[in-house]
Order: C-alpha cells, then structure tokens, then sequence
C-alpha cells in the first residue's frame, strides 16, 4: 500500500466534522496516512504541524510549495492526499508540474460550493481536481455538487465518515452532572455542534419556547462554541428557558451527555454556500441509541435516513419535540432505528482503499 501525505488546515484539536473525519481516517490507516497541517497540537509520530500561512508574501500559502516537497520526503509519501480544495489544492496542482506528485482531493460540500461563488474560484477549483487522480467525497450528496465541473464518473468516489463504537462513559462523571445541573426526573434535550448562526439553534430555542408553555419536564443542553455563543445565551435568558450551555467539553465529559439524554436535536438551516456535506454528529448520537431530530439540509438525510424525525419550519419542531417529550413508546422505537442506522455505517464494508489508487 502506498503511503500518502494528507495537507489541511482542519484537523484536531480543532473541532468540527471535517477535522473529526481526517482524524479518524489517520488513525484507521496509520501507518499508511501522515499529516502535515497548521493546526497547533502535540507532537505525534506522523503528525507534522507547521505554520504554512505566510504575513509577509503573498499568496499567504506560499510557503506549502516548499513544506510540501520536504514533508513528502521526509514522510516517505508518494502522493497528497488535499484536505481542502482551496487553497491547498492550488498549492499541490501547481507543484503537480514541476514534481510530477500524484494527488487525490478530499472534498466535504462546504469546500465545493465556495469554490463556485466566482468565475476564477470555479476555474482554478476545476483545473485542480480535473488534474486529480482521483477525487474522494464524503456523501452521495457532496458528489452531486461536483456535477458543475464535469469530472468523468469514475474518477469520483465516496468515502463516507468512519464510525467508531461509542466510548465508555464513567458513572462518576455522569453522576456529577446530573448532581451539578439538578437533572433528575428531567428529560434531556441535546444538541453538539459548532455555535454557527445556520446550524439553526435559535430555531431550536425559539420552539421550545412554544413547548414550554405546557411543558416544564425538560433541559434543553447545548454542548459547543462559537461565535454565537453570547447570542443565544442572551435569547434563552429572554424567554426564561431551562438552558444550559456548557462550551467545550472533554470527551469524557461529551459521552456522559449523549448517554444521558433522550433525544438529540440539530436542525441547521439551509444555506446554498455554508452546506451540510454529511452529518458525522448524528451518527455519533445514533451509536448512543438516542432519537434523532434532524432537517432535510444538504446530506444530512444521507446520514440520518428513516431513522430519525424531521423539521424544516418552526411549527414541524414545535410538533416533533412536543410528541417526542410525551411519548416514551415513539422515543424507544426511535432509539431502536437510530441503533440500527449508526450499525449499517458501523458495518459498512471498508472503502478506505479507494484513495490509494494513485498515479
């Protein structure tokens, strides 16, 4: 097998699921996958982490023209595998020519459509990946944004998240939230995302001031950060709702939330740019066995399928989180589809091989 050397700019212990989706895909195929990225971090065997973004020259990913060769060389890799169509694919295209070094580019939805938002970003984006040889997508999904640029079929291939089975929570760390946070004898509404305005949580809040008109019974958490952190905290303060927002959490901490709530909410908004490619967090909370609440945005449904329920407009949350709270019997046999959908990814026959095959 060869050895590839993947260049991003997301990777931990940057959060979010284009980092997740690079981590776990190195540390299934380590020793056959180094990373070189500028993302700050320790020091790991195979991890190169380095500061590829010039202030004095312009383009500011100059310096990747160099780093590049020497990480290629030092990894002993045969080829890149670009973890972002822009700029790093500029970088690895340009070098293609005077080096000849085979690439494959990762692409994740978001990455294709803003490659699209100017005549030149469209170009230079097609140049890039009809020069691949081979281009790797994260969903069904992502790959339909591909159609603009006209790449042959076979050059394409989906190589969808890897799932993990779920960690172990302690009884201890559990115990302390449910003691700290007063959890008893209520229900547990979660979210985990990036605290983004189109990851709809304003929506979210918003309904479940709807719900709470006759519904006192639950705690609506909400694990992340952001930029819009401040907002909605002011917007839950505003409408008196039992909300707690924790920020980041360690991973002990995020796998005591999934095992203690009932139900997981996430329903981003759609955006034609800032696109949900997949939905590695639903399947996450899935391997939990929690019913899922989603929205029909981008590739989610890919990911969550028939599994979980759907809500596009304030009233269909309304609805959904309503009969959810109320409705034990409609929560276990969601808890049950969800088990079953996060266990056909789990099984999924292993397609890492796919960006392997390089010229």
């Amino acid at each position: 097998m060869e050895r590839l050397l993947l260049v991003t700019v997301d990777y931990l212990p940057h959060t979010g699921g284009v980092a997740n989706y690079y981590a776990r895909l190195v540390q299934h195929l380590q020793p056959h996958l180094a990373v070189l990225t500028c993302v700050p971090g320790s020091e790991e065997h195979g991890i190169y982490r380095k500061n590829f973004y010039s202030s004095v020259i312009w383009p500011k990913w100059l310096p990747l023209l160099w780093l590049i060769p020497k990480y290629l060389k030092i990894a002993k890799a045969q080829g890149v595998l670009v973890g972002n169509l822009l700029p790093i694919g500029t970088a690895v295209w340009l070098l293609n020519y005077f080096i000849k070094v085979p690439y494959i580019v990762s692409v994740h939805g978001l990455d294709v459509q803003l490659a699209k938002v100017s005549r030149w970003k469209k170009w230079l984006a097609g140049k890039i990946l009809t020069k691949a040889s081979k281009v790797v997508a994260n969903s069904q999904f992502t790959i339909s944004l591909l159609a603009d640029f006209n790449l042959a079929k076979n050059k394409i291939n989906c190589l969808y998240p890897l799932c993990l089975e779920p960690a172990k929570s302690t009884t201890a760390i559990q115990g302390a939230l449910v003691k700290k946070y007063n959890l008893k004898q209520r229900r547990v509404i979660l979210t985990v995302s990036r605290l983004v305005a189109r990851k709809g949580i304003a929506r979210v809040l918003e309904a479940l001031a709807e719900v709470a008109k006759s519904d006192h019974s639950w705690v609506y958490v909400i694990v992340g950060e952001g930029p819009e952190y401040d907002k909605l905290e002011q917007q839950a303060k505003q409408i008196n709702l039992p909300v707690i927002m924790t920020g980041r959490v360690s991973q002990e901490e995020l796998v005591s939330w999934y095992n203690l709530c009932d139900c997981f909410v996430l329903t981003p908004l759609n955006n034609q740019i800032d696109i949900e490619g997949f939905g590695m967090v639903y399947l996450e909370a899935m391997g939990f066995g929690k019913p899922v609440v989603a929205s029909r945005v981008g590739g989610v449904p890919e990911a969550v399928g028939e599994a979980g329920l759907y809500a596009d407009t304030h009233l269909e949350l309304v609805n959904v989180l309503q009969r959810l709270l109320s409705n034990d019997n409609l929560r276990q046999e969601l808890a049950s589809k969800s088990q079953q959908r996060f266990n056909y990814y789990l099984n999924l026959q292993d397609q890492t091989s796919v960006i392997f095959t390089i010229r």
